[in-house]
């Protein structure tokens, strides 16, 4: 084959990528393999240093070196990113011109700029195990092929930046916190779509209906992009006006369905609305054209909630919507979601959401939704095509009586440092109230910890409340960094720095709590640990 032949064949190839991942694999299989390489890199320059991007074939040890390195140093990279091709056929050869270049073990290199336009986007490095001689006629077609990689390179970081734009509008959109209720204790996610399928327009509240009611909702606007994420915001908005005039979930579906038929929004809107009431574990259920709750008891037996579904909102001037009755044992949990996580190969939605409800039990069976949505989401990749967004929502109801959920709330302004003492004393006060002051050290150091986080990494008011249900202690911080804190203090880039920075003190809640995790609401995140504890000793 020709390399006229190899040049288009990488053109065409390239039109399929959509991530960075993407244009490293076509790199090597059309640049390493066909020119007998071994291994790949391409990197970018930002604020002053060289950045990998991805690779193939290369040792972790040179990519460290590499990679966060200062585009001033005299080095083959940092020339390359200026915008200079170089070929090196042997090992003396490169070190002779640059003899603090970092080593990755092989014997030639062909060190190609990556061209957008008229700038210089990025790098790409090959790697030869064996000294060779680079033709005149390989040098251009390898400039040729990196500027293919460079044009690729530009569309996909112009692809990302639009996606995370439309995703930051729908998160923004999403509640960042939510209402704690007695004897019901609420998990929900969003999981956007992959790169290529845009944003879409999943959705969820959970509502404070008053006299102990909780309300939660469930919702998809048709379509996966920004337009899409600006009518769920609307649609949200005025669910939450309905039922804060005190409706029905059928007679709030009635009056949105009347608003989108009058506003003649092209868009199919999907919705679940559940009232429960935790007296009597009654749930009053209305929907439109969306697939229906499932509920897994005490006994760990998943079933469905009984309700007929009616039209997508929108769709008929006159829905119709009705109300159904159902009655559910304490220590259930309601499972709510969106038709992402269809799998494609199940006769419908509901289907797969049942047999992947029923796998996913939890150390503490129905007790700790958190839990139960952390291992749904894991389990997601491998039942679905990833070509929609999702949204999971689980509320457990522990049942009236002694059993109920008690919560208290305090917030934390931004930057107020002394606010970390404010939430020592804080969670002291409450532990004695709830009579645990065995549990007071090591809840303050928890809460010192992840506190202090959020003011100083999050750069945002910190929100802290406490739950006791089920038999533990329940510590939840919010603040508005979506990145999860991690606990390692190990980085190699600034970014990475900055998050192993925010989850040093991580590391003490992975030692001390029973169990603890990270959830994303709207645009911030949730930190949560857990204690295990004895009610008796609560009341």
């Amino acid at each position: 084959m020709t390399l006229t032949y190899q040049l288009r064949n990488l053109a065409h190839s390239l039109n399929r990528a959509i991530t960075v991942d993407d244009v490293v694999t076509q790199a090597y299989e059309h640049l390493a393999v066909v020119f007998r390489g071994q291994a790949v890199m391409l990197s970018t320059a930002n604020e002053g240093r060289a950045w990998v991007s991805g690779h193939r074939g290369l040792p972790s040890e040179f990519i460290k070196k590499v990679h966060g390195s200062h585009l001033k140093d005299n080095t083959p990279m940092a020339a390359v990113l200026r915008g200079r091709a170089m070929f090196f056929h042997d090992r003396s050869q490169l070190f002779m011109a640059y003899p603090e270049a970092p080593d990755d073990g092989y014997h030639a290199w062909a060190l190609l700029p990556l061209r957008g336009g008229r700038k210089t986007v990025g790098a790409c490095c090959l790697s030869f195990d064996n000294s060779r001689l680079f033709t005149d006629a390989e040098k251009t077609v390898l400039m040729l092929m990196a500027d293919q990689l460079g044009s690729a390179m530009e569309r996909v970081f112009i692809c990302e930046k639009q996606h995370a734009l439309a995703e930051s509008v729908q998160r923004s959109l999403l509640p960042r916190t939510l209402p704690a209720q007695p004897s019901v204790v609420v998990s929900a996610r969003y999981l956007p779509a992959a790169l290529d399928s845009g944003v879409g327009g999943d959705w969820y509240d959970v509502l404070d209906l008053g006299m102990g009611r909780t309300g939660v909702v469930v919702g998809d606007v048709e379509g996966h992009d920004v337009r899409s994420a600006v009518v769920m915001g609307q649609v949200r908005s005025a669910i939450l006006a309905y039922a804060a005039e005190s409706h029905d979930p059928a007679a709030i579906l009635d009056r949105m369905n009347g608003l989108l038929s009058s506003l003649d929004i092209d868009r199919m809107v999907t919705c679940c609305v559940a009232f429960l009431d935790p007296s009597d574990g009654t749930v009053e259920i209305a929907l439109a054209g969306h697939p229906k709750p499932l509920i897994r008891g005490p006994d760990s037996l998943v079933t469905h909630l009984e309700a007929d579904t009616g039209p997508p909102l929108g769709c008929e001037p006159d829905g119709g919507y009705r109300n159904y009755e159902t009655r559910i044992s304490p220590d259930s949990l309601l499972f709510l979601y969106t038709d992402g996580l269809w799998d494609g190969q199940s006769p419908d939605v509901m289907t797969a959401a049942r047999a992947l409800f029923a796998s996913a039990g939890s150390r503490a069976g129905n007790r700790c939704p958190e839990e139960v949505a952390d291992l749904l989401a894991r389990r997601l990749p491998a039942t679905r095509k990833h070509s929609d967004d999702v949204v999971l929502l689980l509320a457990w109801y522990s049942g009236p009586g002694p059993d109920a959920v008690r919560v208290r709330r305090t917030a934390i302004r931004r930057h107020d440092l002394r606010g970390v003492g404010e939430a020592r004393r804080f969670t002291r006060s409450t532990l004695r109230e709830w009579n645990l002051q065995e549990l007071s050290d090591i809840t303050e150091l928890l809460v010192t910890e992840v506190v202090t986080n959020g003011l100083v990494h999050a750069d945002s008011d910190v929100d802290l409340r406490l739950s006791l249900y089920g038999g533990r202690l329940r510590v939840e911080v919010r603040d508005s960094d979506a990145h999860p804190p991690v606990p390692s203090a190990i980085s190699v880039s600034p970014e990475e720095m900055a998050r192993a920075e925010h989850g040093r003190g991580m590391v003490i809640v992975d030692e001390l709590a029973s169990a603890w995790g990270t959830a994303p609401n709207g645009l911030g995140k949730t930190v949560w640990m857990e204690l295990e504890t004895v009610t008796s000793t609560a009341h």
